[in-house]
């Protein structure tokens, strides 16, 4: 398929190679694994095809390969013929955390910033969760891993948990969320369940009480563990997330505050603001008013990042969204205000459950605590190092577009 007409359309963009096809695996929401067989082209045509492409001189190879480190010489031997053939090309691979040798630690390590890119899909941490998935994965060896892949300088990692599995609520996800974050990946996805027509979680969506939209890309709308209206809450992770949690921007900021914060509750929080495209002053503004909010919140519980939220009286702990009590949680919070004449005001209109404004200073200003000083230190520098000319200040008011 690597004809000149398709290699033409990828210089300086992202051109998809496939060196394998199925999955050794059976997860029960893909269709890759329902065969668990997996068909390879021999080195010496992926080896020809990737010559091709590489004087195509494309931005980024992704390949399309599910499990790329299954038949771990393979991959190896893929890795070493790519390493001294980048030449400003990056290369894409879907890999699973615990199948890593020694060797394929030092393939990865050996060239040039951005010359791999590694994604870890983790999907869940709770156990009942990967069980009826049919998803196994050597948690401790799986995170160990990880966190030797995220200290790399010169890779970059993307890792992914995947929302609206069978057997998560809210709770659990929220934890799952946190523990990822822990491993500071260059970037962190929350995803959502799309029941696939053909897959096992389809076949199986009425006896686990899946409900999902009949549309592609057929997204799942509700579960026994998950409220529509807790999903809605992980949209608001997810655009926070997509928006602060991937390419390695505010770095130095986000690790200032995902220790005392829940990096959850951060990704939610900052969800719930981004109501509008903002500008990167805007988005400055943004993460400096978030953080402030929930660092000052009567509902926050400093050492809690990582940890599971609080839960009723009386209430199990099976993960189940119902026994979460995370409204609690939020009272007081100063980025939940449901009073019009106390709602800043963007564009004109009090945007009510939105950001609050901050205490003052007398002078017009955020209130000058260390905290504040501190964090707005943090993202000037982090602002200034992805590029931006001019330095960042902190606002007065709501978020500048």
């Amino acid at each position: 398929p690597y004809d000149e007409e398709y290699l033409a359309m990828g210089r300086d963009r992202i051109l998809y190679f496939e060196s394998a096809r199925g999955c050794p695996y059976g997860c029960a929401y893909c269709m890759s694994g329902r065969s668990r067989k997996t068909r390879t082209f021999s080195l010496k045509r992926v080896f020809s095809a990737l010559e091709r492409v590489l004087r195509a001189r494309p931005r980024l190879v992704k390949f399309t390969d599910r499990t790329f480190n299954a038949d771990l010489p393979r991959a190896k031997r893929i890795l070493a013929f790519l390493a001294g053939r980048a030449e400003g090309t990056e290369f894409h691979f879907e890999m699973a955390p615990e199948l890593f040798d020694e060797e394929l630690f030092n393939l990865l390590a050996a060239p040039p910033k951005g010359t791999f890119r590694v994604e870890v899909g983790i999907q869940s941490f709770r156990p009942e969760t990967l069980a009826l998935c049919r998803r196994p994965m050597r948690e401790e060896r799986a995170l160990e891993n990880l966190r030797r892949l995220c200290a790399m300088d010169d890779l970059t990692v993307h890792a992914d948990l995947i929302a609206g599995l069978p057997g998560e609520g809210l709770a659990s996800f929220r934890a799952g969320f946190d523990r990822l974050a822990a491993c500071r990946p260059d970037e962190l996805q929350l995803g959502f369940l799309k029941v696939l027509k053909g897959s096992e979680l389809c076949e199986r969506a009425g006896e686990l009480g899946l409900v999902f939209s009949e549309r592609p890309p057929y997204e799942v709308l509700r579960t026994p563990d998950l409220s529509f209206g807790e999903l809605l809450r992980l949209k608001d992770a997810e655009r926070g997330a997509e928006a602060f949690f991937a390419g390695g921007k505010y770095r130095g900021t986000l690790d200032f505050l995902c220790g005392p914060l829940s990096p959850f509750d951060l990704c939610e929080a900052l969800g719930r603001g981004l109501i509008r495209p903002l500008s990167a002053v805007g988005k400055a503004d943004l993460l400096f008013q978030t953080a402030l909010g929930l660092l000052g919140s009567k509902a926050h519980r400093p050492g809690a990042g990582g940890s599971a939220p609080s839960r009723r009286p009386g209430s199990s702990s099976s993960g189940r969204g119902e026994d979460w009590a995370g409204e609690e949680r939020f009272e007081g919070n100063p980025f939940r205000c449901e009073d019009d004449s106390a709602a800043p005001l963007i564009d004109g209109k009090p945007q009510r459950g939105k950001l609050n404004p901050l205490p003052e200073d007398g002078k017009g200003g955020p209130a000058g605590s260390e905290i504040s000083r501190r964090l707005a230190e943090l993202i000037g520098e982090d602002f200034l190092r992805e590029g931006n000319v001019r330095p960042w200040r902190p606002p007065r008011n709501g978020p500048r577009g």
